[in-house]
């Protein structure tokens, strides 16, 4: 737990280089996408705990995964399989955290991209939304929140 609040205090001082509290545009989308139906829950929410109208209940209809660890390739994948079926998913992933164990040439060299490739792969009849910072090639250093983010439907 001690990560998490580290983290969160990061995103206080973002806020407050902004002269006061401001949702930054990222978490504002995470907002206003699940609005006040409940949702699961899984991974990086602390911050969210008290925005969000999360549940334990499995009957809920949409769901939000946060990765901000580190995070091998597999259970990425695993973690997305587990989700498809909501009605509306939001995964956010600090791409800078994901792993893999193995090179496989056939990845997109651009992490969004390779990214999108996997989220479409695994939600195959869905559509998704994809927002990320363009153009960061490993120099932006984001302590609030992961910067690709898909919004499934």
């Amino acid at each position: 737990m001690a990560r998490q609040k580290s983290v969160n205090q990061w995103r206080i001082k973002q806020q407050n280089f902004a002269k006061g509290t401001v949702e930054f545009q990222q978490d504002q989308r995470i907002l206003d996408f699940f609005g006040t139906t409940p949702t699961r829950a899984i991974g990086d929410v602390e911050y969210f705990k008290d925005k969000i109208n999360f549940t334990e209940s499995l009957d809920c209809k949409q769901v939000l995964l946060v990765i901000n660890t580190l995070t091998f390739y597999k259970d990425l994948i695993s973690q997305l399989n587990e989700i498809n079926g909501f009605d509306k998913t939001c995964v956010s992933i600090n791409k800078f955290l994901l792993w893999t164990d193995q090179f496989n040439p056939t990845i997109e060299v651009d992490y969004d991209i390779a990214l999108l490739s996997l989220v479409k792969k695994c939600f195959p009849n869905n559509k998704i939304e994809h927002f990320f910072v363009k153009n960061v090639k490993g120099y932006h250093f984001n302590f609030v929140s992961p910067t690709s983010q898909f919004y499934i439907t």
